[in-house]
């Protein structure tokens, strides 16, 4: 076997371990809830990811728990169920926006998708762009309200000094100014949260979903008895715009609309 390819399944083995952080997730747990949780890491070490998951499960009906979700993912993942993985990290990552380990899981899972709906390759490394792969937009709409405060208080004194070095000083925190502004720009402009490029800002009233089952039909109204406009597939992410009996209208980045039967989607709260 070449170093390469072995590199690569330690890295693999790695990103899709459990993870071990779930010491907040054990104080408001029940009893059996939390021997779900112990069992299900048990099982997951043991590559018993089926009943892994169903002990994920368990635990995750009764707390709302980042580090959880992301161990299920893990299992769905490992058991080829790329749509409940997908879910699960998009879980994971609203409640742990800036884990690298769920970023990297998400960004594998979705390369096992048919209906690649979106480029989510990583942002770049240093520059304008890379700060929202790090922070969230709260952090960073602070960053900027305290960077953009810095600089009209140094513009202020730099009129008093009149010195090359307070210029230079005040020159650079614009240039940090536009940099956490464009990152956050960017960073609420997001269609799912992970800070992705080229998607156009949709209703804040409307709710990310994940299709889960394998195969989906679109139709151009909410019911079978309309045509069908497309075909979605597990693990395509979209928006949900609107809620009508036992259908939802949705939108894809492309703009395209058409309504899904509520069962063949989760909805990602």
């Amino acid at each position: 076997m070449s170093r390469v390819r072995l590199a690569i399944i330690i890295l693999l083995l790695t990103i899709l371990a459990p993870s071990a952080q779930l010491s907040q997730a054990t104080d408001d747990i029940s009893s059996l809830g939390l021997q779900a949780l112990h069992l299900a890491n048990d099982n997951y070490n043991k590559g018993l990811y089926k009943e892994a998951a169903q002990g994920y499960e368990q635990a995750a009906a009764e707390i709302n728990n980042g580090h959880i979700f992301y161990n299920l993912a893990n299992c769905y993942y490992r058991l080829g169920n790329i749509g409940r993985a997908i879910y699960n990290y998009r879980r994971a990552l609203k409640l742990l926006p800036t884990n690298p380990d769920i970023k990297t899981n998400l960004q594998l899972a979705r390369k096992q998708t048919k209906d690649h709906l979106f480029d989510y390759h990583a942002l770049p490394g240093p520059g304008v762009l890379a700060l929202a792969n790090y922070f969230p937009p709260t952090t960073m709409y602070w960053s900027f309200i305290s960077a953009y405060l810095i600089f009209w208080l140094l513009l202020v004194l730099q009129h008093k000094k009149q010195n090359f070095l307070w210029k230079l000083v005040t020159f650079s925190s614009a240039i940090i100014m536009l940099w956490v502004g464009i990152s956050y720009f960017v960073a609420v402009q997001s269609f799912d949260g992970t800070y992705t490029l080229g998607i156009s800002k949709q209703s804040r009233d409307t709710v990310s979903a994940v299709v889960l089952s394998s195969k989906v039909s679109i139709y151009s109204g909410d019911s079978e008895h309309y045509q069908v406009v497309f075909i979605l597939h597990e693990g395509a992410e979209i928006l949900v715009t609107e809620k009508r009996g036992n259908w939802f209208k949705i939108l894809l980045p492309d703009g395209k609309q058409g309504w899904a039967q509520k069962t063949e989607l989760e909805l990602v709260l």
